[in-house]
This record gives C-alpha cells, sequence and structure tokens, in this order.
C-alpha cells in the first residue's frame, strides 16, 4: 500500500492503494479503522496528477480483469457488496472521480456505454464527427450505406447488457498519451470531476438544435474528423484520445521529504550521578528511543542495567532507515532477549521510528511518553501501558511483558511537527500545558536548547514541594500519604530525545 497522503480530515486520511486495485482506500491513525469509502460526506476530493491517474486506471483495470469478472464476483452475493460497488464499473469510476458517489457521476458512465455502442455498431467509413458531434457546418447526418447516426444512437439507448458489456473498454485509453511526452501540465482528479459533471459539447449538428452529448465530451477532446477505414481503426482511435482542450490545473508537485534535526540528554537523579543512572536512550538514523530503568527492581552487583543494555543492542540493530511496526517490536524482542541473559533490573521502553513516507510510528511498554506537538497543540500521544499505578510495563527476565503487549501509535508528520521523547522523570513532573509552553519559547532556537530546557525545568520542578504536578494530582487519588494535598515534585532520573521536522 502506498503511504503518500492524498488528502485528510481529522484523524482519516486517503491513501492509494498501488499494490492491488489502484483505488483509494481512507485510513483512521487514531482508531486503527479503514474504508473503501469516504468516511464523511465533506472529506476533501482527492488530487493526484496524470501520471499517477493513468497508473491507478491500468491497474485497476487488470485488478478487475482478475477478480470482478465472471464467476468471482457474481457467486459469493454475501461478501461482494463492497467489492461491486467499489472495484469494477461505476463504482469504481465514482470512488476515483467523485469521492462522494454522486448519481451524476453514474449518469455519465450510462452515457459513455451508450456512446460506446453507438460507436462499435457504426458502419465502417463513419465520420468520427458524426459519432461524437463535430461543431462544425456539415448539415447531413447520414452515414455510406444509407445508416442514420441518430438512429445508430438510438439503437444504443436500447442495446443490452451484454452488447455493452462487449464493447471496447473506455478506461483502456482514456489517460494514455501520444508517444512524445506531453508539455501540457498535468491534471488533477478534481478538475477531471469538475469537467465529468459540468460540460457540455457543441455537437451533432443536424439541422434542428445542439443536440446535448455526453457530459464527458464536453472540453476533454477535440473532435477528430478523419474517416475510419477499419474497424479495428476504430480501436486505436480510443488508445490515442487525449484530453487536448482541458482545462488544466497546476501541476502537483511530489512531496519533499522532511529534514530530521534530533537532540537528546540524560540527567541522573542526583543520588546516582556518579554511575550515571538508570535512564537510558539511544539515537540512530531516524530512529531513537528511551528506556526508563526501573528502581524497585532487583539488581546484582556487577551486571550491566537492563536499561542500558537495552539502548546498546537497539542501537547497533536498528540501522538509518526507517522502520515498521513489526520490525520495531522484532528488534526490541532480541535485545529483550539477550539483556535477559546479560543484564540486570528491568526497564520501560518507547522505541519510535520515522519512515521514507513521513510515518512516526511508536512502540511504547510502560508509562514513557512519545507525543507529537503541532501548530501549539499536542496533536498525538502514545499510550501508556501500565498494571496500576506505579507499576508500568516492563521488560527483564522475570516480567511477562514483552514487546508486543506495548501500545502502537503511527501518525504522518508534517514540516513544523516537534517530537517529544521522554521518561516519567520528564512527564511526572510536566504538565501538557507547560511542555507546549517551553517549547513555543525555544520554537525559534536549537533543538539541543530545547531538551536542555525541558530537563532543567523538570529537575527543577521535581525539587519543589509545592508544585503541582501530573505525579502528585493521581498519587492524591491513589491514596499515596506523601501527596496527600495533590501537590510536590517526585525526583528521579530524566531521560528526554526532542525531534523537529523541518
Amino acid at each position: 500500500m502506498s503511504l503518500e497522503p492524498l488528502a485528510k480530515e481529522g484523524s482519516w486520511t486517503a491513501y492509494l492503494d498501488e499494490e492491488s486495485t489502484g483505488l483509494v482506500y481512507y485510513f483512521n491513525t487514531v482508531t486503527g479503522e479503514s474504508s473503501w469509502d469516504p468516511p464523511t460526506s465533506t472529506f476533501p476530493r482527492v488530487k493526484m496528477s496524470r501520471r499517477k491517474e493513468a497508473k491507478m486506471t491500468a491497474m485497476n483495470k487488470e485488478y478487475n480483469e482478475k477478480y470482478a469478472s465472471g464467476a468471482t464476483m457474481e457467486n459469493n452475493d454475501d461478501n461482494n457488496t463492497d467489492m461491486k460497488s467499489g472495484f469494477g464499473g461505476t463504482g469504481m469510476f465514482t470512488s476515483f472521480f467523485s469521492p462522494k458517489g454522486d448519481e451524476e457521476s453514474a449518469k455519465v458512465v450510462d452515457e459513455i456505454n451508450k456512446v460506446e455502442a453507438s460507436a462499435r455498431n457504426a458502419k465502417k467509413g463513419t465520420p468520427l464527427s458524426k459519432i461524437f458531434g463535430s461543431g462544425g457546418g456539415d448539415d447531413s447526418n447520414s452515414v455510406p450505406g444509407g445508416q442514420d447516426v441518430a438512429a445508430t444512437s438510438t439503437s444504443a439507448s436500447t442495446a443490452t447488457s451484454d452488447e455493452i458489456n462487449d464493447s471496447p473498454n473506455w478506461f483502456d485509453g482514456f489517460f494514455k498519451q501520444n508517444n512524445e511526452p506531453s508539455q501540457e501540465t498535468e491534471a488533477t482528479s478534481e478538475t477531471v470531476s469538475e469537467q465529468v459533471n459540468g460540460s457540455r459539447v457543441n455537437g451533432g449538428t443536424n439541422g434542428s438544435s445542439n443536440e446535448a452529448a455526453p457530459a464527458l465530451f464536453g472540453n476533454l477532446f477535440a473532435p477528430k474528423t478523419e474517416v475510419v477505414e477499419e474497424e479495428e481503426d476504430l480501436d486505436q482511435f480510443y488508445d490515442q484520445l487525449q484530453f487536448e482542450d482541458a482545462v488544466l490545473a497546476e501541476e502537483v508537485e511530489e512531496p519533499t521529504p522532511i529534514k530530521l534535526e534530533i537532540a537528546s540528554k540524560i540527567m541522573p537523579h542526583p543520588e546516582k550521578m556518579s554511575w550515571g543512572g538508570e535512564d537510558a536512550l539511544f539515537v540512530s538514523g531516524k530512529s531513537f528511543g528511551v528506556f526508563d530503568g526501573v528502581s524497585g527492581a532487583e539488581k546484582v552487583d556487577g551486571m550491566p542495567l537492563y536499561s542500558n543494555t537495552l539502548a546498546q543492542k537497539l542501537k547497533s540493530s536498528v540501522g538509518k532507515g526507517g522502520l515498521s511496526i513489526e520490525e520495531i517490536k522484532a528488534k526490541m524482542l532480541t535485545a529483550a532477549e539477550y539483556a535477559d541473559m546479560s543484564a540486570t533490573g528491568a526497564s520501560t521502553a518507547v522505541v519510535a521510528s520515522i519512515g521514507d513516507d513521513d510515518i512516526l510510528r511508536v512502540v511504547n511498554v510502560g508509562d514513557s511518553v512519545c507525543m507529537i506537538i503541532r501548530d501549539g497543540k499536542i496533536a498525538a500521544r502514545a499510550k501508556e501501558t501500565v498494571h496500576y499505578f506505579d507499576c508500568p510495563f516492563q521488560l527483564s527476565d522475570d516480567s511477562p511483558d514483552r514487546p508486543r503487549n506495548g501500545s502502537i501509535m503511527q501518525t504522518p508528520l508534517k514540516k513544523g511537527d516537534l517530537i517529544i521523547a521522554g521518561s516519567d522523570g520528564v512527564f511526572d513532573n510536566l504538565s501538557d500545558s507547560l511542555i507546549l509552553e517551553i517549547a513555543e519559547k525555544n520554537s525559534k532556537g536549537s533543538i539541543s536548547k530545547l531538551v536542555q530546557q525541558i530537563s532543567i525545568e523538570s529537575r527543577k520542578i521535581s525539587k519543589d514541594p509545592e508544585a503541582v504536578t501530573p505525579y502528585a494530582l493521581v498519587a492524591k487519588k491513589n491514596n499515596y500519604a506523601a501527596y496527600s494535598r495533590g501537590v510536590g515534585g517526585k525526583l528521579d532520573d530524566i531521560g528526554c530525545v526532542a525531534v523537529r521536522c523541518k
């Protein structure tokens, strides 16, 4: 599946299935739902280049020929309703050109089928201007052999479904270009949709009135006037049609990759300064992680800490590119199994990776946090996983928790986004509003300065017995005597990674 966003509304994003169907599908990044149909009536129309449209059309045609014809589609009445409306015929047309699936688009497709049948049944030697309407001065509506064009059109309107299905596939040549590259600007599907739904043709002058031809032919191409010598030439003509008179939109530019600025900082607990504390982190290429050593876990002197071992093992294995969710989980599991045999203690883990598709993917085992700040607000936040208050999910030789038990988050990034990942030494002491305030004050400065300010402020508040902190408020609800008034910082190791998308 392609993961290049085509349009977005709220938590729903439109993508193009370039693996099989060639259709647009819709995915909800919050609930994980997906749909072939637009999720709302107000969802923006999808835009893409003509080159992309051509690729989509060819793929959809191939898919229809393989799966949507014959017994495969007809013998499964209970399960194929969506396929019938979404993969072939009118359903494919309205899904791509008119996301709202309006009735007008369906009418256009009916007209296309009628004209195809009309052209197919015309005798050899029929001028194409008689089939489509030339807008010119030939007042005769007769053709060699005495067949009348109007009669041909009438017969097409009463053609059986089998006759229509046997006609040439209109979409074979709909987006095809001549061998020479076109100099025209590429059109968006929104422009095409407007032409399909609104254009008319000045065609078929027969001495009486300008008959309204199918809306599709309005401004999409100039009618051809050469005579068709052989029946096979008609198929050739279909393959060579172009949008010669189309009103084209500006070329759709390919999105430029997001550039990343990354900084990190560890600030040990004051009593653990001599040996570096229990928090650890890594940054490698487009992946990073924060690991919070569990203070209450039993430890053996002389063995490396579990958190440090996880960080070192993952840094050596993630590579420089982006990882999928399954790859993150697999590498976390390998690191945990290694730490089970060689390290001591326990650790939470939040590991994130930014793909070449500019999607942030996160696996969170425990109560550390990874959030996205966009336009001064928190746009997304990985869910924390805890068994109960002050007992987070954790990795260790004695723990049943594994990476598969962690929460996952997949969110498209935008230029200007800020990612903050940190241990509970940060988020137990800093409220969301305070983090947003620090980010705003440092929006023009370096990413290193931002991480420094977050760490310093976390340490400052952690020592303040009168500070209103997220940890104190939850501890009060859980009847912790030391936080009975709902105030007070929590002294701890601090680990933080910040990423700015430029």
